[in-house]
C-alpha cells in the first residue's frame, strides 16, 4: 500500500482575499516515515505535458505528526487569482525512517524542472508567502453578518461570562523580520492543529455541506448537519469552523466551534491559541481571552508566568506583579524575588524597578516587596541602596525600624573602612524618614561603636549630631581617623588640632626633641619643626617661638596671634596653619612662597626651600613659590590626605595608603612611589620614611656615597623624623636616636647642633 496519497483537493475564494487551495493527504500509519514530497500544479493539461505557465511545485513536508495522524490537512493559496481550471496534485515519493525513499511509478511524468520547497514543521511554497503572514495583535475582529451567523448556539457551546478583571495594554513594537518569524510559528501551529482532523474528507460530507465549507459558510454548514441530527458531520463541520477562525486569529469563534462539537476539543484550540499569542508577547490577549473560557487554569498559569517574565524583562514590576497574583498558583514570591535580586545593577539602584514598586496601588504589597529588596541588598553589604529601598515603605513605624536597622549595619561598615563622609551621608540622607528615638538610638549605637574601635572621627561627628561637648575629648597626633575624613576639622577645638599635628622631633642637620614639654629651656612645647636656616617650636597656648641652633639659623618675623594649630619651616620662611583654616607665612619671599593669603579649608601644611603647600579638606592641594612643583600637576590631584615636603620635593600620602611625589624626584628619593600600606609620613631635606599598618619603616633618600642610616629594626617609634642626611626616632623609654653618616647617637635630653 502507498505509505501517502493526495486524497482531495478544495479550492475556494473570498472577496479581497487570495484564493485558498486545501491538500488532504490521507496516511497509511503501518508505515513510519520521515517526510514526503507532494507535488502540484494548477493546469488543464494531463500530466507528462510541460506547461511553461504553470510549472509544478514540489513541497517536501517533515511535520512531527506524520507517524500519529491518518489525515493532514495542507492549505496553500492559489497561484492564479481566478478559479484555475484544472489542478493536479500527487504524493511523489516517501522517506522512510530507515533514510530509504520510494518513488511512486509516474511513467507519464517527466517535468523534472519545477521548483522545490522544503520545510522542517510545515508546507510554504515561495508563491505563497504573501498568504502566510502574522497578523498585528491589534487586528480588529470582523464584526461581518456572516460571522455573527457562524456562531453555533447550541447548549454544549459554553457562555461568554467575563470577570470584572484588570485588563492591561502595552504597546507593542514589530518589525517585518519579527512578523516573517513569527509567521512560521504561527503555520506550524495551524499544520500540527488541523492535522488532527482526521474525519475530513470531501466524500464523507454531504455535497451541499462541503460546498458550504469551501465557501467558508460554516455557520449555514452548521445549521445543516445540526437540523439533520448527523453528529459526524457535525463533527467534521466544526473542526472545519474551528480551524477557520483559528487561522483568522478569532480565537473566540474558534473556542466556540470547538465546544459545541458532538466531542469536543475546545483544549486544542486553548493550547493552540495561547501558544501563539504568547510566542508573538500577546499575553493581555491571551490573558483576556481565557478570562472568557473559565475552568482553564494550566493554560492560565502559562500566560501569567510568560506575562510576568515579560513585564520584568520591561522591567515593570508592577504590571509582572500583577499577573503573578492573577496566576492559579500564586507568582507574587518569585516575582518580588526576582525585583529583588535585579534592583541593583552596576553598583547602582535600578530606578525603574523603584518606579513600578512605586505604581503599585497595594501599599502593603509595595512595602512587602522593599522588604525583600533590601534584604537581597544587605546581604551583598548594599546598605546604602537597601536604605534607598526601605525609605519607600509607607508604614512610619515599619520604615523607621528597619531604616534604623540597616542605617546602623551600613554606618559599621563605613566606619570599619574609615569613611565618616559615607556613615555620614547615610545618615543624614534617611533620619527625616525616621523617628526621633529611632534616630536618637541610632547616633548613640555609633557613637559606642566608634568608641569600641578607636575611630575618633566617628566620636567626635556623631557627638556633634547629638549635640554633646567633645571639647575635652583627646586627640592623639596622626589619628588616622581624623586624617583621612578631615569633615570633622569642623568640630575640633584648637586644642586638639594642635594635638593632632603635634611633632615632638625635628631634624636637618641638627637635631630637637620636646621631652617632658620642653625644648631647649621653652616649656609648653606642642610641636617643633626644623629645615637648613630656621628652626619654630609651638606652643600649647597657640603661639609659636623660634628656636636658636648652629650660626646658620635666622630671624624671622613671628605671627602675634594664638589661633595656630600647625607650623612649617621652610629655608629662610615660616608657615602657619590657624584654627579657621587659613594660612600666614613670614620670611623670604624671593620665589612667592608667602603668597598664602586666599587659602582656606586648610587643615595640613608643607614647606620645602623655597615653597609651600596646603591640604585642603576636600583632598586637593594648593602650592606658592618655586616652580619646581609642577602646579598644573598638583591642580589635577584628589585623594591626598597627607602632605610632606623635602627641600625640592613635594610628598603626598594618597587615601589608598600609597605615596606620590612632585617635583625635583631623584633616583633616591623615587623609591618612596613603591611603598604601599603607608599610615604615616615624614619628609625632610632630602629623605622620606614611611611607617606601614605592621610598625615597620620604610626609608627613600637622595644622595650619592651616603649613609643616613638604616630603619630594618624600627618598631612601632614613637615619633620619626628625616632631614638632610639622617634620620631619628623617639623610642617608647622618650629618648631619641638619630643616625647619620654610619653614626647613631642616643639622646637622652636636648642636645642643641648634634648632626
Amino acid at each position: 500500500e502507498c505509505a501517502a496519497v493526495c486524497a482531495g483537493i478544495n479550492y475556494s475564494e473570498k472577496e479581497n482575499e487570495n484564493p485558498v487551495v486545501r491538500f488532504v493527504i490521507k496516511r497509511n500509519l503501518d508505515v513510519k516515515i520521515k517526510s514526503f514530497t507532494l507535488i502540484y500544479r494548477f493546469s488543464s493539461l494531463p500530466m507528462g505535458v510541460k506547461d511553461e505557465e504553470n510549472p509544478y511545485i514540489r513541497l517536501v513536508c517533515e511535520n512531527k505528526s506524520l507517524n500519529t495522524q491518518e489525515y493532514l490537512v495542507l492549505r496553500c493559496n492559489s497561484a492564479v487569482n481566478k478559479a484555475p481550471v484544472g489542478c493536479t496534485a500527487l504524493v511523489y515519493s516517501v522517506t522512510l525512517e530507515n533514510d530509504e525513499t520510494i518513488f511512486y511509478k509516474l511513467n507519464a511524468f517527466r517535468d523534472p524542472e519545477f521548483p522545490v520547497v522544503t520545510s522542517d514543521k510545515h508546507t510554504v511554497s515561495p508563491e505563497l508567502r504573501d498568504y502566510f503572514y502574522s497578523r498585528n495583535a491589534e487586528k480588529t475582529v470582523r464584526d461581518s453578518a456572516e460571522s455573527a451567523d457562524a456562531v453555533p448556539q447550541r447548549p454544549q457551546a459554553v457562555s461568554l461570562k467575563k470577570k470584572n478583571h484588570r485588563f492591561i495594554f502595552i504597546k507593542r513594537y514589530s518589525n517585518e523580520i519579527i512578523t516573517a518569524l513569527l509567521t512560521v510559528i504561527v503555520v506550524g501551529f495551524l499544520v500540527v492543529f488541523i492535522s488532527n482532523f482526521r474525519q475530513i474528507s470531501a466524500p464523507t460530507l454531504d455535497s451541499e455541506v462541503a460546498g458550504l465549507i469551501a465557501e467558508g459558510r460554516y455557520g449555514d454548514a452548521y445549521k445543516i448537519v445540526l437540523d439533520l441530527e448527523d453528529e459526524v458531520s457535525l463533527q467534521l463541520v466544526c473542526r472545519a469552523a474551528s480551524s477557520h477562525y483559528l487561522y483568522e486569529q478569532n480565537y473566540r469563534n474558534a473556542y466556540l466551534y470547538a465546544a459545541a462539537a458532538p466531542d469536543p476539543f475546545e483544549r486544542e484550540v486553548i493550547d493552540v491559541f495561547v501558544n501563539l499569542l504568547i510566542t508573538q508577547n500577546r499575553q493581555d490577549e491571551a490573558y483576556t481571552l481565557l478570562l472568557e473560557f473559565p475552568g482553564y487554569d494550566d493554560a492560565l498559569q502559562r500566560v501569567c508566568t510568560s506575562a510576568a517574565e515579560l513585564y520584568m524583562k520591561l522591567e515593570r514590576y508592577d504590571l509582572a506583579l500583577f499577573y503573578a497574583e492573577a496566576a492559579p498558583q500564586s507568582l507574587e514570591e518569585y516575582v518580588m524575588q526576582k525585583a529583588a535580586e535585579n534592583i541593583i545593577v552596576n553598583g547602582s539602584i535600578n530606578e525603574a524597578i523603584l518606579d513600578s514598586l512605586g505604581k503599585l496601588e497595594n501599599t502593603e504589597k509595595s512595602d512587602s516587596m522593599a522588604v525583600l529588596a533590601a534584604d537581597i541588598l544587605q546581604k551583598h553589604k548594599a546598605y546604602t541602596e537597601a536604605a534607598v529601598v526601605l525609605s519607600r515603605i509607607s508604614d512610619i513605624d515599619k520604615r523607621s525600624s528597619l531604616l534604623k536597622s540597616v542605617c546602623q549595619m551600613g554606618m559599621k561598615e563605613a566606619l570599619l573602612a574609615n569613611d565618616i563622609v559615607k556613615a555620614a551621608a547615610m545618615y543624614t540622607a534617611h533620619s527625616s524618614m525616621m523617628k526621633s528615638e529611632d534616630t536618637v538610638q541610632l547616633l548613640n549605637t555609633i557613637i559606642e561603636f566608634s568608641r569600641a574601635k578607636g575611630c575618633t572621627a566617628g566620636i567626635l561627628y556623631f557627638s556633634k549630631m547629638l549635640g554633646e561637648d567633645t571639647a575635652e575629648f583627646k586627640i592623639t597626633a596622626d589619628d588616622d581617623s581624623i586624617r583621612k575624613n578631615p569633615i570633622v576639622w569642623q568640630y575640633m577645638t584648637a586644642s586638639q588640632k594642635r594635638s593632632f599635628h603635634a611633632r615632638t622631633l625635628a631634624l636637618y642637620k641638627e637635631v630637637y626633641h620636646i621631652k617632658n614639654g620642653s625644648v631647649e629651656g621653652i616649656s609648653g612645647a606642642v610641636s617643633v619643626d626644623a629645615s637648613e636656616r630656621l628652626a619654630l617650636v609651638l606652643l600649647n597656648n597657640g603661639t609659636v617661638n623660634a628656636l636658636s641652633g648652629s650660626g646658620e639659623n635666622i630671624s624671622v618675623s613671628l605671627p602675634s596671634s594664638d589661633d595656630i594649630v600647625q607650623i612649617a619651616a621652610g629655608r629662610e620662611h615660616a608657615v602657619f596653619l590657624h584654627d579657621n583654616g587659613t594660612v600666614s607665612a613670614y620670611g623670604s619671599d624671593s620665589m612667592g612662597q608667602l603668597n598664602t593669603s586666599g587659602w582656606k579649608n586648610i587643615y595640613k601644611i608643607a614647606a620645602g626651600s623655597n615653597f609651600t603647600a596646603g591640604l585642603c579638606t576636600d583632598g586637593t592641594v594648593v602650592i606658592c613659590g618655586s616652580d619646581i612643583i609642577d602646579r598644573s600637576m598638583t591642580a589635577e590631584l584628589k585623594g591626598v590626605v597627607d602632605i610632606e615636603a623635602c627641600d625640592n620635593t613635594l610628598v603626598l600620602l594618597m587615601n589608598d595608603n600609597t605615596v606620590r611625589l612632585v617635583g625635583d624626584i631623584s633616583l633616591g628619593i623615587k623609591k618612596a612611589e613603591d611603598f604601599t600600606d603607608v599610615i604615616r609620613l615624614r619628609a625632610g631635606g632630602n629623605c622620606i620614611i614611611a611607617e606601614n599598618s605592621h610598625g615597620t619603616y620604610m626609608l627613600a633618600y637622595g644622595g650619592i656615597n651616603t649613609n643616613v642610616g638604616s630603619v630594618l629594626r624600627w618598631k612601632n617609634e614613637t615619633e620619626f623624623a628625616a632631614g638632610l642626611l639622617c634620620i631619628g626616632h623617639v623610642k617608647a623609654d622618650g629618648n631619641a636616636v638619630t643616625e647619620g653618616d654610619g653614626i647613631m647617637v642616643v639622646h637622652t635630653g636636648y642636645q642643641p647642633g648634634v648632626q
